[in-house]
């Protein structure tokens, strides 16, 4: 097994050599990039035909939240009711009221 120094020394001793090569260089370039598109252009045509064949992608989706809730409503009902009624009382006169200011 080879420790993190004599991997270090051996990364510095990397040289790209004397002479430069810029074709061999663009076609490596080209070539990984040929090959990531072509990967890209395999994995979108899988992911496609699936899409196509009804498959859903990344799972079922969640089931979407109800609108309201029933019982939410009746309580609502239940407090313009006794509002109603409140309502009724201080217009009837039921409730007395002493000023006292006078």
């Amino acid at each position: 097994m080879m420790n993190f120094t004599a991997l270090m020394k051996r990364i510095r001793s990397f040289r790209y050599g004397s002479r430069l090569r810029p074709v061999r260089d663009w076609l490596v370039l080209l070539v990984c990039f040929a090959v990531l598109f072509g990967l890209s252009a395999v994995w979108n045509a899988w992911l496609f035909v699936r899409v196509a064949n009804g498959d859903i992608l990344g799972g079922t989706p969640p089931a979407p939240p109800a609108l309201f809730d029933p019982a939410s409503l009746k309580s609502l009902q239940k407090l313009f009711d006794t509002r109603a009624q409140e309502e009724t009382k201080y217009l009837v006169g039921s409730y007395m009221f002493a000023d006292p200011s006078q």
